[in-house]
C-alpha cells in the first residue's frame, strides 16, 4: 500500500466515525498503527480533537467551509 492510500484510508476512518484513536483507525482500515502515526504526522488537515476516557488522543479533520478560496 501507497503512502497516499494510507493517508487516504485514515482520513475515510476519521471521517466516517467522527474521530478516532489511533488504535481505533489501525483495526479498522486494518493498517499497522505506526503507518496511522505516520500519516496523521504529515495530514495537514488532521487534528486531535479531544480525548478519551484513558486521556488516548482522538484524532478528526478540518472540514473547510464551502465558500473557502483554494490555496495558492
Amino acid at each position: 500500500m501507497t503512502q497516499y492510500e494510507t493517508i487516504k484510508k485514515v482520513r475515510n476512518v476519521i471521517k466516517l466515525n467522527g474521530g478516532a484513536t489511533i488504535s481505533q483507525i489501525a483495526i479498522t482500515a486494518r493498517i499497522d498503527s505506526r503507518a496511522v502515526t505516520y500519516a496523521l504526522s504529515v495530514m495537514g488537515d488532521a487534528y486531535i480533537d479531544r480525548y478519551d476516557e484513558r486521556n488516548r488522543p482522538i484524532y478528526d479533520c478540518i472540514e473547510p467551509p464551502p465558500a473557502c478560496p483554494k490555496p495558492h
